[in-house]
């Protein structure tokens, strides 16, 4: 994008702050991880820097793991601008067993980690060994613990029209999704 696209106005308030608008009535703590913190300052949250640089989204979500102050943390990408709280809402609802380390969604059969609820007891320490190994993938570890998936149909209840997961990573991409939603009959 040439650009921090956390910070891009969608449809006229920055991404970021939609976020953070969609998901502040249904969380009790909220927090930034980024490598750019001082960009963050104006958001009235916790911003924290990469506790483990140069490993990608890998260390975004061992930094959000170690700040997470609660049993469950909803990890969500900065580039999903219609992040789905109720979908949130029902995954934190299936954690109930204390030894599922996560749930993710997995639309169309690939798992969506940015979208996703982990519990830090767990996963911190299996994130941490998947670094240490040298793995950059998000879903790297998964294999070493108890993870649950989103049935399709429960994706299709809280996602009728397919958006949750649109991801913006390029302008042309992000305009297509602010259009989407000023087309939408609802948006």
């Amino acid at each position: 994008m040439g650009t921090d696209k956390a910070l891009l106005p969608f449809n006229g308030q920055p991404l970021v702050e939609r976020l953070l608008d969609r998901f502040k009535p249904i969380a009790s703590e909220l927090f930034i991880i980024t490598n750019d913190p001082v960009n963050f300052q104006n958001q009235n949250v916790a911003v924290h820097s990469d506790l483990r640089p140069g490993v990608g989204a890998l260390g975004g979500l061992y930094t959000a793991l170690t700040y997470a102050s609660f049993d469950l943390l909803a990890l969500i990408a900065c580039d999903l601008p219609f992040a789905n709280p109720e979908l949130i809402t029902w995954m934190v609802e299936q954690m109930a067993n204390p030894e599922l380390a996560a749930i993710y969604p997995k639309p169309n059969g690939f798992y969506e980690p940015v979208h996703a609820v982990y519990r830090p007891s767990i996963c911190l320490s299996l994130v941490e060994n998947a670094i240490s190994r040298g793995d950059r993938k998000l879903i790297s570890w998964i294999g070493d613990t108890s993870v649950a998936e989103v049935p399709e149909p429960v994706l299709a209840h809280f996602d009728p029209l397919g958006w949750t997961f649109i991801n913006v990573n390029t302008p042309q991409e992000f305009a297509a999704a602010e259009l989407l939603e000023r087309q939408s009959p609802t948006g």
